[in-house]
């Protein structure tokens, strides 16, 4: 069995085309014609009698009815948990679309045929898929010329079935089956969600040591307690503005967002109900300041409630009622608001604690545009955060990775370079953010430009261009970009200042050579930016104003 399952093995790796296994079937069959085998003492196959099987009616009597259901059920989970599940993976591995229903109805119509005849139950084999698979079987003819084979094999050809050593069918089984355990899906769960990782885990043991049902049962069980679980702490964050900016942004992953005086801004994403809603009235308690006016809940992924957490929510907004802080509900859909008349709190919909949008609850609690931030003046003027604020397009996409995504965007960029292209051309592609993102915002542009600055030997090498005339082309470009955020973001072009400050000085204090290069370059550059348009000279100071 050994070295028939290394035979097939290699035959699969080398000459995958090659029905190895009919080889491998053939030399069993003549190792148990020749006696070989029964004098090892190697298992055969149980003689099969020549023909087709006897049609018949089977024997139905009430005494039966609950040996029948009960196998029926049983024989019924096993088809649909090992059927459908290997018959998904297979459709999503090989990218076409299955029919759930229509496969169940062709299996019990199998069954149904099966019953007359007294063979085993029908149900789709994975190890002969997994074969058909590796020898190019694309569609229902390889079934059908199975049967029709298996059928003339029942007719002229079962002698030789008792000749056939057991182990040597155990290797073939073995040998289609590896093809469809899914070695690298294991590994790419274990390095991307340990925690799916487990539920393989359970799953594949539960096959392996107690059957098909009691796997698939185990790993709905394992399912179902991690979607508990993630629902039980899910994603959460407290909102709040960038200025010049619509919408309302997570503090966590936007530097430069920051919340409006008075008021807290917090997003729940999940469902709330019994197990999650102390979490959820926690994580408000904690953020709640003296002089906090106004909590608004931006519950557009909170679909549903129940009883418990209906009832935790008004006793909480009373609390907060007391202490004179309004709680809303805000862009949520509005079956949430029937879900609250259903549960009795009909009076947060009749009296506005629940509002279509996040601007309009803020309204109501009477807060309006623009909004007074907790870093800002009272004027809401002012720079607000010291960290890097201009990544806004990054930290949206990449959160605390956006620093190392810049710079990998920046070497992708510089990999794209084509030494036999016009590298003025190029030049100004890569200066204006075309190539890996679309629509790159004029701030995540302005610090592309810083990065690149630090590339500008490697540019110089590549574009065959001197250094002094890319900087100058990154200043020239960098001075058109303050002159937009200026005219329609004047905050965010003080932000970039800024930014461009601290990074400049992380730098001296870093890459001393280097920073002085660039300051080098730098002076020269603006220097003759300013003669070849006069018209910078305001905006060049202002910019680089200490």
């Amino acid at each position: 069995g050994g070295a028939a399952l290394a035979i097939l093995l290699l035959g699969k790796k080398f000459c995958p085309k090659v029905p190895m296994a009919i080889f491998i079937m053939a030399g069993g069959a003549l190792l148990g014609v020749t006696g070989f085998a029964q004098r090892c003492g190697i298992r055969l196959l149980d003689a099969v009698e020549p023909g087709l099987p006897a049609w018949h009616i089977p024997a139905l009597t009430f005494s039966r009815a609950h040996d029948l259901l009960t196998v029926s059920l049983t024989v019924a989970a096993v088809i649909m948990a090992e059927t459908l599940l290997a018959s998904g993976s297979f459709a999503n591995k090989n990218g076409y679309k299955l029919k759930d229903n229509s496969e169940i109805l062709v299996y019990g119509l199998g069954n149904l045929a099966a019953c007359l005849t007294g063979c085993c139950p029908v149900n789709g084999s994975v190890s002969r898929t997994a074969m058909g698979e590796q020898y190019g079987g694309k569609s229902q003819v390889m079934s059908v010329a199975a049967s029709v084979t298996m059928a003339g094999i029942l007719l002229f050809c079962t002698g030789f079935i008792g000749y056939l050593p057991v182990p040597v069918l155990t290797a073939i089984v073995i040998s289609a089956l590896l093809g469809a355990v899914e070695f690298d899906l294991a590994h790419r769960l274990f390095k991307q969600d340990r925690r799916e990782l487990l539920i393989f885990l359970g799953a594949f043991a539960g096959v392996l040591f107690f059957g098909t049902v009691a796997g698939v049962v185990i790993g709905v069980l394992l399912s179902f307690v991690s979607l508990m679980l993630q629902t039980a702490n899910p994603k959460r964050s407290f909102l709040g503005v960038i200025p010049g900016h619509e919408g309302f942004h997570s503090l966590e992953r936007n530097t430069y967002a920051a919340p409006i005086e008075h008021v807290i801004i917090y997003r729940f994403s999940s469902n709330l109900y019994f197990a999650n809603v102390n979490l959820f009235i926690s994580d408000l308690e904690q953020a709640i300041k003296p002089d906090t006016k106004c909590i608004v809940v931006d519950s557009g992924a909170v679909c549903n409630l129940d009883v418990t957490a209906a009832d935790r929510i008004e006793a909480f907004r009373k609390s907060l009622n007391r202490s004179g802080t309004e709680l809303y509900f805000a862009s949520h859909i509005g079956a949430l608001n029937d879900r609250f008349r259903e549960l009795g709190l009909s009076g947060w919909v009749e009296h506005g604690y629940v509002r279509r949008t996040i601007p309009a609850a803020l309204k109501n609690a009477g807060f309006e545009p623009p909004y007074v931030l907790e870093s800002a003046g009272k004027d809401g003027s002012g720079v607000q955060g010291a960290g890097n604020p201009t990544r806004m397009e990054f930290e949206w996409a990449f959160g605390a990775n956006a620093e190392a995504e810049m710079e990998q965007y920046t070497a992708a960029l510089l990999q794209r370079i084509d030494e036999n292209a016009a590298p003025e051309e190029q030049l100004s592609g890569i200066l204006h953010a075309k190539g890996v993102w679309k629509d790159v915002s004029d701030s995540d542009q302005e610090e592309l430009l810083t990065h690149l600055q630090t590339h500008i030997p490697e540019l110089s090498g590549k574009l065959h261009l001197s250094e002094s005339e890319i900087e100058e082309a990154i200043e020239a470009r960098r001075m058109k970009l303050a002159l937009r955020l200026m005219k329609n973001n004047p905050k965010a072009a003080e932000a970039v200042r800024i930014y461009n400050q601290n990074y400049e000085a992380s730098l001296k204090e870093q890459e001393p050579k280097l920073y002085e290069t660039l300051m080098q370059y730098r002076r020269q550059s603006l220097e003759h930016l300013t003669e070849v348009h006069p018209e910078y000279a305001d905006i060049i100071h202002a910019f680089y104003a200490d």
